[in-house]
């Protein structure tokens, strides 16, 4: 496989499955439309029947079916031209690589896919003495040793995270950051949610109440909400059923980091 030219990502449009049928393709998508850095292997450039999406967030699509070439040495080449330090998924999107994945890096583990809500959730009273705020640099600072500061490292830092990203905040009085709600990918009219909550704080509905406000300004915004979650991530699903996502399938997805060698 081979690194295709910027000028040629569209080609790739022609395997890449609707949001209707798949998800994790946000990401993808962001790569496509040039508003996140990343590379795309294909077999043929112009023709493509196999593809891989690298994004600089590590959720990485495996699209059409796999090429007719050994995968050691194509799973090393993409671990070397990996753009991202940060640890990398192979998601199966077209559930066509985990035959031929699966000998080289073990058992895949399942990731679940939604659908958005039909309609909008119903918004709950927030517990008391906590107060619910767009995410400003301020408030984005918050996230470093309250909850996992990824999703606004993979931006580019606080004050590029409010520039093209978006999401909502729970405060608590003392101004700790409790819970949010925002996303970590815009692309193909879709917006990845990333959500959590500082364990100090778990168990009052405050992710929750992100969550709600976060949907009604993609909506707004005419975005489409987009969940992915581990399977066998508990909370996150529940919360998803919660929130009025609908779950359509399970998709296959294997660790894969920088430095891999056969």
């Amino acid at each position: 496989m081979q690194i295709l030219a910027p000028s040629q990502y569209g080609n790739v449009l022609s395997i890449l499955p609707s949001a209707h049928d798949a998800g994790h393709l946000t990401f993808s998508r962001a790569v496509i439309e040039g508003r996140m850095p990343g590379q795309i292997l294909v077999d043929d450039p112009a023709n493509p029947a196999s593809a891989v999406i690298l994004n600089d967030c590590g959720f990485d699509a495996l699209l059409g079916s796999p090429p007719n070439e050994p995968m050691g040495p194509l799973l090393e080449m993409i671990s070397n031209d990996h753009l991202s330090e940060e640890p990398g998924l192979l998601i199966d999107v077209t559930g066509q690589w985990t035959g031929v994945l699966e000998p080289l890096l073990g058992a895949p583990f399942g990731r679940k896919e939604y659908h958005p809500p039909l309609t909008p959730p119903d918004a709950r009273p927030l517990a008391a003495g906590f107060e619910l705020v767009p995410i400003t640099v301020d408030v984005a600072n918050k996230f470093d040793g309250a909850v996992d500061p990824w999703v606004v490292r993979i931006w580019g830092g606080a004050e590029a995270f409010v520039t093209t990203a978006y999401g909502f905040a729970v405060l608590a009085a003392n101004g700790d950051l409790a819970g949010f709600c925002t996303t970590c990918g815009i692309g193909g009219g879709e917006a990845e949610i990333e959500i959590g909550t500082n364990d100090r704080y778990r168990r009052l509905g405050l992710a929750r109440a992100a969550a709600v406000a976060f949907l009604a300004e993609s909506w707004a915004r005419g975005l489409v909400p987009a969940w992915t979650c581990q399977a066998d991530n508990e909370p996150s699903w529940r919360l998803a059923n919660s929130l009025g996502f609908r779950e359509f399938r399970t998709v296959d997805c294997f660790n894969f980091n920088r430095g891999f060698r056969v």
